[in-house]
């Protein structure tokens, strides 16, 4: 009996083992840093600067984790590796003034919209594009696999040969060179472009009947338990003025939380 009595007495010491082990383990997991993904070259939303990540979206990132309560891991990425990194689950989350749609809905899941934003008709200041339909028989340089791309699809027709589809910072140079009429780009891109570059003869036209505006949002893989609280903490900022003290720093002027707020509902 006494042996019998012994050897449960070491099972059960090797069950309260196995079981802190357990737990320390899961604690570990908690801690570990959630990888997301960016493409930096979307000024001033995201862009490198003496060899570090920074812009809007990574100061609101920052401030969604500290109020989250979850550390962050932030990797430099092509366009389009941000979507498949999200698919094959080398990341949790995508940050890049990623449009919220339809279609990406359907693969991605996305926290509520945090920015909104329009595409730029960016051309020389001699130009005779004034809107969007004068676009319809031009050369038009635009970004792989954007939502500038979707429309100018839209407009020309999808196998149109005067679409010339480029990464987001050579369309800037194909403007200026005269390779292409216009150049279609967010409208911050476009905007920090042109006060970067006062001599670069060009010039931004806009048309929302053409180019609606957009919503951006994170973007995470489906079912992800991470878009409930960033969603919280987003609303936090919104509230307690952190959103607009990081949108003050970076385009200078109040952002519109009524608007904002009012998609939230959409």
């Amino acid at each position: 009996m006494k042996k019998i009595i012994l050897i449960c007495m070491v099972f059960s010491l090797l069950g309260l083992l196995v079981s802190g082990c357990g737990s320390s383990a899961s604690k570990a997991d908690d801690k570990k840093p959630i990888n997301v993904v960016t493409y930096a070259k979307c000024n001033p939303l995201e862009y490198v600067d003496n060899g570090k990540i920074v812009g809007f979206d990574i100061d609101l990132l920052n401030a969604i984790a500290d109020d989250a309560g979850f550390k962050i891991k932030i990797s430099d990425s092509g366009w389009d590796g941000i979507f498949e990194s999200l698919k094959n689950g080398n990341a949790d989350m995508a940050i890049s003034d990623i449009t919220i749609t339809d279609k990406r809905k359907e693969s991605y899941d996305f926290s509520v919209p945090y920015f909104i934003a329009r595409q730029g008709i960016l051309v020389k200041k001699d130009s005779e594009i004034t809107n969007g339909k004068d676009l319809t028989d031009k050369k038009v340089a635009v970004q792989a696999g954007s939502t500038g791309e979707a429309f100018v699809e839209k407009l020309l027709g999808k196998d149109n040969p005067n679409i010339k589809r480029e990464k987001a910072e050579i369309i800037y140079q194909d403007v200026m060179i005269g390779s292409v009429d216009a150049g279609i780009s967010d409208n911050n891109r476009v905007e920090k472009f042109l006060e970067n570059n006062p001599d670069s003869g060009l010039h931004a036209v806009y048309d929302d009947s053409v180019f609606p505006p957009e919503h951006l949002g994170l973007m995470f893989p489906k079912d992800s338990t991470l878009v409930k609280k960033v969603n919280i903490a987003l609303n936090h900022l919104y509230e307690n003025g952190k959103y607009a003290e990081i949108y003050q720093k970076w385009f200078k002027k109040e952002p519109n939380l009524d608007e904002l707020k009012a998609l939230q509902n959409n």
